[in-house]
């Protein structure tokens, strides 16, 4: 699931997270957080029978997110050979351009 870790949530801000399931009946999200020193928790199960097939910008979504979380991991280094094969990997695949690659 990207990006790993959402940002600040506030009234009125939407937020889209991407992932890939393989099988299942149902796909469950857990949601926490903090406001007022108090936390909060919601619980979304969907059912994965009635849901539609996703378009290609949905893919290209997941990569993105996935693209960015391989070159945070990079740092600033930029040498680590196989998270640079995935990322050009992920970019072939799906389209995708980046600044740095």
């Amino acid at each position: 699931v990207f990006p790993k870790y959402l940002s600040d949530l506030f009234k009125g801000k939407g937020f889209t997270l991407f992932g890939k399931y393989n099988e299942g009946e149902n796909i469950s999200l857990q949601l926490l957080g903090d406001s007022n020193e108090k936390t909060y928790e919601f619980v979304i199960s969907i059912p994965l029978k009635k849901a539609e097939k996703g378009e290609k910008n949905i893919a290209q979504g997941w990569a993105i997110s996935k693209i960015y979380h391989l070159i945070g991991l990079l740092g600033g280094s930029k040498q680590d050979e196989e998270i640079i094969g995935k990322i050009r990997e992920l970019c072939d695949k799906f389209g995708v351009k980046t600044p740095y690659f």
